[in-house]
């Protein structure tokens, strides 16, 4: 009786909403915010998605953070009483007011026994089976009212599942204090990021204690100010850190706004690795050409790269796709590059890949969601620091580093000795053929008169085959080589050995003459 009370509930809510009459930004975060927690979850989580829905949808669904009514402290009391029995075993006290409530869980302030300040996660009462029923409910709601096939925007059915999935591994607390423990220990060697400390004996599903950190937050740029910090230099830190989790670690968070974020004995502190995305080694190198190709301004790369990343369920029509590319990069030709808006030119990106129906891989678009979230935490901190600029740094310091690389160095003599070894046999081995022919060691299916004459000729002409081949071969490594350095030793190994060629046949020739 209670599912078809609640689903009775859902499509009166959604007739009310008028949807069929046309969705907007708001008409959407209004709805999700009548349905209650299980929605304004999805909604959270949509509102990372700009490849599926338009900007002005993520920004107001991103409004949802922050709409959620707290549990009463003695549903907190009698959930933390379930999962370690009496309470002031663990706690000496707990804060009754919470830190914060959102559509999972509530956090609020305690001490443990032993003295140390704690934060204590509490998951919301029966949420993963609210959740599971309610997103069977609305997608049999949107069955009834055809909401599919009013709604253009997205495919409402596939985009809630998704969103369900994703919310499922955060509603799995143990699964968050692993996170922790992974963020922590990826960026153990820089003294400058940090993360709260797990207290891995009291983590359960439903309950998460971690260290309380007392910081300030990115946008008190006068409380900043006061305690010495430089906030150019955090802003650059965080700028240069986040690009290290995304195409580094290939681990970053995926929602880093200004309330994720505390500064803290000279650290920057990440809170709330609930959400985090991942990319695969494949797609980590993937995106990282990409990001190269982009800064080089190649578009055939870029474009590769990104239908490398995408699935598409129609064909796509590539060279349409690269005029597209080619107008996005236009725009920006003549801008500076501390200049550029890094959200505008990523929304641009999204809307062409919407217009070429390409499905961007769901960690890659979480990872361009942080990297707009972190833009918006730059400019409040350090307004003249953004990602475009850094990202673009790290990829030239990158491939210098990569040039000047002892193994670089190392294959390119290789190749060179590996050369320089093998081309004079040719030459070697062709004057043996010649001398096989003279001396009738090897046969022809012809007959030759004047043999002599015949081989000299056959000769000078192989020599300048040679040197043909080579040079051309020798022209074409250059051409195909990104390294520098190669492309200069293959010319100048071209050039030396035309000239080493060219003297054998001279001295060839005037042998002959004498």
């Amino acid at each position: 009786m209670r599912e078809k009370e609640r689903l009775k509930e859902i499509i009166t809510i959604l007739k009310d909403s008028n949807l069929i009459r046309g969705i907007t930004p708001e008409k959407l975060y209004n709805t999700l915010s009548k349905l209650g927690p299980t929605f304004i979850k999805i909604g959270q989580i949509m509102s990372s998605r700009y490849d599926i829905l338009p900007k002005e949808y993520c920004d107001e669904l991103s409004k949802l953070r922050s709409n959620v009514s707290p549990m009463s402290f003695s549903k907190i009391k009698e959930i933390l009483e379930d999962e370690f029995g009496n309470i002031y075993d663990v706690f000496s006290d707990i804060d009754e007011k919470s830190l914060g409530s959102a559509s999972i869980a509530q956090v609020h302030k305690a001490t443990l026994v032993n003295g140390d300040k704690v934060v204590v996660k509490v998951q919301r009462e029966n949420i993963y089976e609210t959740m599971s029923m309610d997103i069977k409910l609305i997608k049999k709601a949107i069955n009834i009212l055809h909401l599919n096939s009013i709604i253009k925007v997205m495919d409402l059915t596939e985009a809630i599942d998704e969103m369900f999935n994703v919310a499922k591994e955060e509603m799995n607390f143990e699964i968050e204090a692993s996170h922790l423990e992974e963020f922590a220990e990826n960026n153990k060697d820089i003294v400058y990021i940090g993360a709260p400390k797990v207290y891995r004996s009291l983590v359960t599903k439903r309950v998460l204690v971690m260290e309380y950190v007392d910081g300030i937050k990115l946008d008190e740029k006068d409380k900043l100010l006061s305690y010495g910090y430089d906030l150019e230099e955090i802003g650059l830190k965080l700028a240069n850190n986040y690009i290290k989790q995304a195409i580094d670690d290939g681990f970053f968070h995926a929602d880093p706004h200004l309330d994720n974020i505390l500064i803290r004995d000279g650290k920057i502190i990440y809170l709330d690795l609930g959400m985090m995305g991942r990319l695969s080694a494949r797609n980590k190198s993937l995106l990282k050409n990409c990001m190269k190709a982009i800064v080089k301004n190649d578009i055939y790369e870029i474009e590769r790269t990104l239908v490398s990343m995408s699935n598409s369920k129609y064909e796509i029509d590539h060279t349409k796709l690269r005029i597209d590319i080619e107008q996005i990069l236009d725009k920006n030709a003549t801008t500076n590059i501390n200049d550029i808006n890094t959200m505008e030119f990523i929304n641009s990106m999204f809307n062409m890949l919407r217009k070429h129906n390409l499905k961007l891989d769901r960690n890659i678009t979480m990872l361009i969601r942080g990297i707009g979230v972190i833009e918006g935490s730059l400019e409040s901190v350090s307004p003249n620091i953004n990602l475009f600029m850094v990202l673009s740094n790290k990829i030239r310091e990158e491939s210098i580093s990569e040039l000047m690389s002892k193994d670089t160095i190392s294959k390119a003599g290789r190749d060179i000795l590996s050369l320089g070894s093998s081309l004079p046999k040719i030459p070697n081995e062709l004057l043996n053929l010649i001398t096989d022919i003279n001396r009738g060691e090897t046969k022809f299916d012809i007959e030759m008169t004047n043999s002599d004459r015949q081989i000299d000729k056959l000769e000078s002409m192989l020599h300048q085959i040679i040197i043909g081949v080579l040079d051309a071969a020798l022209l074409l490594g250059a051409s195909m080589v990104e390294s520098e350095i190669l492309r200069n030793i293959y010319f100048i190994a071209a050039f030396i050995l035309s000239l080493w060629l060219i003297i054998k046949m001279l001295v060839d020739y005037f042998h002959k003459g004498m």
